[in-house]
């Protein structure tokens, strides 16, 4: 049997494997003793690898049997196979090593972004740094950014970990910039109290955590080759996220702390809605809302066939209602019946002591059918004559039903948390509007203070846009005040 230069060189792995049979062994040992350059391709193994492409063309003569072309076949195929996965192995390390490289070159940035926001913040009781806040609020807002280009790089470990966070590493900036605020103007003032150095205490002790915690993590991405196995933990950034978004959120809604808070639990919440929409309980699906989109304490509910909306956990305020809509024949309401269906619908939510003006906003028409129509009210409580101010026409809005009296649609003030305690405040005007006697400043009115977390009576200037500084002035000390602006 002689064999050509080609067949000999694919029968190379068989060979060396010692897998061929007698007869097709002794041929290739022929060939050997005979060809130098196969010779050699033997002894070296140089030279196969180069002829792997060229050996799927190859014909193989008649003189070799099915089974030992198989073989090579086989054979051929483990060698590519191991080429292909040690070419893909080395790309995916090359790819971890660049992205760990890249993910420790962001993580310094939101190192040295961090690192002085525990001293920046001694500026809120720096009467000489008054105004300098802004410095803080760019450190905080750069530290986000950093965030940002910092998640692009994180392991599918990690990815997997933020996905699962509450806060997702994020600083809620509004409440942060107000709770900021806040306290630099009642320590300005002579109002801190023993809250706010609570607060300002907390949030110190809070920034410190994290700078320890960027310190840990900075110097295992700083510790030689095996910085390249190390990963961010996520879970434990995500705490300080909680803590300062959970104490911004408190302190400039309610002037209090996290701990003094009191949530209300599922099962009470649930009842409160089943009671204001008139459904059983078992009907009512509860899931909390995530913080980013709010209050760390909102829920969602849902109602199968007829209700969607959003509930406050603390205190148990109904936030928004969106009904399913229905195709409805028969009479629409007359306005004494509309106005007394939503009568109903305010005490059911707010209690029987809320005083309050009805404001009608005209009927509306859906746009599907004609025959579907709503009537809309503004619903604006009062103190002892005194209504509560609403910047920029957001206010308390109810939409019923033309023709049942139900509720289409309510959204509750997102500046104010609930108005159930307006009837146990004990304001008064100690300060009138001539002993005030500042231009321009003409009516007095309720808000719901930044500045204390309650309401409060104050002298406005009804000419200044929506809720600038200066526009307000409590009626109790004649001092500026400031409205509280939330939302959702």
């Amino acid at each position: 049997m002689k064999l050509e230069h080609e067949v000999v060189r694919d029968l190379y792995p068989l060979y060396m494997e010692n897998e061929l049979s007698p007869a097709v062994k002794q041929a290739v040992d022929a060939h050997l003793s005979e060809c130098e350059a196969c010779r050699n391709t033997y002894q070296t193994g140089e030279g196969f690898f180069d002829h792997i492409k060229e050996l799927e063309n190859t014909e193989v003569p008649n003189t070799v049997d099915d089974k030992v072309w198989l073989k090579i076949r086989l054979t051929r195929y483990k060698w590519i196979t191991a080429v292909l996965i040690a070419v893909i192995l080395t790309l995916l390390v090359t790819d971890y090593k660049s992205g760990r490289e890249k993910l420790m070159l962001e993580f310094e940035n939101y190192y040295r972004s961090q690192e002085l926001l525990p001293v920046m913040i001694n500026i809120v009781k720096e009467p000489e740094h008054s105004g300098d806040l802004e410095y803080v609020q760019r450190a905080v807002n750069q530290l986000f950014v950093d965030k940002i280009a910092l998640e692009e790089h994180l392991n599918f470990i990690e990815k997997h970990q933020l996905n699962n966070t509450e806060y997702y590493l994020s600083i809620n900036t509004s409440n942060f910039n107000s709770m900021l605020e806040i306290m630099e103007f009642r320590f300005d003032q002579g109002m801190w109290s023993e809250t706010d150095e609570a607060a300002y205490q907390a949030m110190q002790q809070y920034f410190d955590e994290l700078n320890q915690m960027s310190t840990r993590q900075y110097r295992k991405f700083k510790h030689g080759y095996s910085s390249y196995f190390e990963t961010l933990d996520v879970d434990e950034f995500d705490r300080f996220y909680k803590d300062i978004n959970n104490l911004s959120d408190s302190y400039t809604r309610f002037h209090k702390l996290p701990e003094e808070l009191q949530p209300m639990g599922e099962k009470e919440l649930t009842k409160q809605v089943a009671h204001i929409l008139g459904v059983y309980e078992e009907k009512v699906e509860l899931k909390k809302e995530s913080p980013l989109n709010g209050s760390p304490y909102t829920y969602q509910f849902h109602i199968e066939g007829q209700f969607d909306g959003l509930i406050d956990g603390l205190n148990g305020q109904l936030l928004e209602v969106h009904s399913y809509p229905t195709e409805l024949d028969g009479p629409t309401l007359g306005r004494e019946e509309t106005e007394g269906k939503v009568k109903e619908h305010v005490e059911k939510i707010y209690g029987s002591n809320l005083s309050y003006d009805l404001v009608p906003m005209g009927v509306n028409a859906s746009n599907a059918s004609n025959d579907y129509k709503l009537y809309s009210f503004k619903i604006v409580p009062k103190y002892k004559g005194y209504p509560l101010y609403t910047p920029l026409e957001q206010g308390t809005v109810m939409i019923i039903n033309a023709r049942t009296g139900g509720i289409n649609m309510f959204n509750h003030n997102p500046d104010v948390p609930s108005y159930k305690d307006i009837e146990k405040q004990h304001l008064e005007v100690a300060v009138s509007l001539e002993t005030l006697n500042i231009q321009g400043v003409t009516e007095t009115v309720m808000i719901y203070s930044a500045i204390s977390g309650k309401f409060e009576l104050v002298h406005m200037n009804p000419s200044l846009e929506y809720f600038e500084k200066g526009k307000f002035y409590s009626a109790k000390t004649g001092k500026e005040e400031w409205i509280y602006v939330g939302g959702r």
